[in-house]
């Protein structure tokens, strides 16, 4: 093989061909195997390599911690001498006042080498550990997009193991997600069933990590304030929304939880029935309970009076701490259930096909349906 070829055309040392090509016969390679196999010190290799990585000769990945490099495609070769030669054209076509007048505007263009994006590849849950790992180092805000029950499904107990650490090193989370879950030490905000995804996004000072939750999960690990920021901007325009719809049984469990998210001091709602109630079911309605009545929340909500909803609804105000319900006829409270806690009003909506959740963070809103609650209450009855 003529090496001279390639050390003339590409500015290349002897040594540095050597390693390409080395690099061509193993596929993929560590800086220690390569060393190695050329005699090299390995300081000496890992220099030689990064001028190969800069010429587009050589590209680095990570797998399980590890540095792998491997050589560029032969065919990229004859792409990379085209270019130089179209900007060798360029350069003698341009007259040499011109290319001084740019260079200061060039040069404004240019980005300092630490902003330069950096992006590496992590595989297999051991990875997966190492870059969630960076989050609890980093101890800065942290922004949370996407499936959590994907992320306990698929890294088990390291997810509460996680969960500790991010609380004991008191790192200040919000998290945006479609699933129904309750972490502490977190704001949550969940997102219609639109939003189900098999992947989550963890944004912190200038990092972003996007992990798939596949049966070998991988995950992407981007350094860049540029694209920090684009994310967090992002998030908060899906947090700081004011209305929100759900659908379907999950959208109102999701509903009830979210009424009682955060500093909560009382719940409110009209337009209950038995019919409603069997749809959320007695058994999540038993749970929602056990955590309204842990954060001592006042609830008072005003049913339909037919038979029904008085045999359900009379006993279990008797018998669940923290909860009045009163009675009024159907026609005076209007065909939706309205509820509405100290921050959030939530209409159920019962359609033909399917149930609507719409919910409202508007504070005006929420203060125009309490009044009208404290009207329809002073009418109801107390069975």
């Amino acid at each position: 093989m003529n090496k001279s070829l390639l050390i003339e055309n590409f500015g290349l040392t002897e040594t540095e061909v050597n390693i390409f090509l080395s690099l061509l016969e193993m596929s993929e390679s560590t800086a220690s195997e390569i060393a190695h196999r050329n005699s090299l010190n390995r300081t000496f290799t890992y220099d030689r390599i990064d001028k190969l990585v800069k010429k587009g000769l050589v590209s680095f990945f990570i797998k399980d911690d590890k540095k792998y490099f491997k050589a560029a495609d032969p065919h990229n070769l004859v792409a990379i001498l085209k270019e130089n030669q179209e900007k060798i054209i360029s350069e003698l076509e341009s007259k040499r006042i011109d290319i001084e007048n740019l260079v200061p505007s060039l040069l404004k263009l240019r980005k300092p080498k630490d902003e330069m994006p950096h992006v590496e590849l992590y595989s297999t849950k051991r990875g997966i550990k190492s870059v969630l790992n960076l989050i609890l180092k980093d101890k800065k805000e942290l922004y949370i997009y996407g499936s959590l029950e994907k992320f306990q499904e698929i890294m088990t107990h390291y997810y509460e193991i996680w969960n500790k650490q991010r609380i004991k090193n008191k790192i200040k989370t919000k998290i945006l997600t479609p699933d129904n879950v309750e972490i502490d030490n977190t704001e949550i905000d969940y997102l219609s069933k639109e939003h189900k995804t098999n992947t989550t996004t963890f944004t912190f000072g200038n990092k972003t990590v996007v992990i798939l939750w596949s049966a070998v999960p991988v995950a992407i690990l981007t350094e860049s304030k540029e694209v920090a920021k684009s994310n967090i901007h992002f998030f908060n325009g899906l947090w700081d929304r004011d209305v929100k719809i759900y659908s379907g049984i999950n959208g109102i469990r999701q509903a009830y939880w979210e009424l009682i998210s955060g500093d909560v001091k009382e719940f409110r709602g009209y337009g209950y029935s038995k019919i409603l109630a069997d749809v959320y079911s007695k058994k999540f309605s038993d749970s929602w309970h056990k955590k309204r009545i842990k954060k001592g929340i006042d609830n008072k909500i005003i049913s339909f009076d037919d038979n029904a909803s008085i045999d359900y609804f009379k006993p279990r105000a008797s018998k669940v701490k923290l909860f009045e319900v009163r009675f009024l006829p159907e026609e005076l409270q209007g065909p939706v259930c309205v509820t509405f806690s100290d921050y959030v009003v939530v209409t159920f909506i019962y359609t033909e096909k399917e149930f609507k959740v719409i919910i409202n963070k508007d504070q005006e809103t929420i203060n125009t349906y309490k009044k009208h609650f404290e009207k329809l209450w002073k009418k109801s009855k107390n069975l």
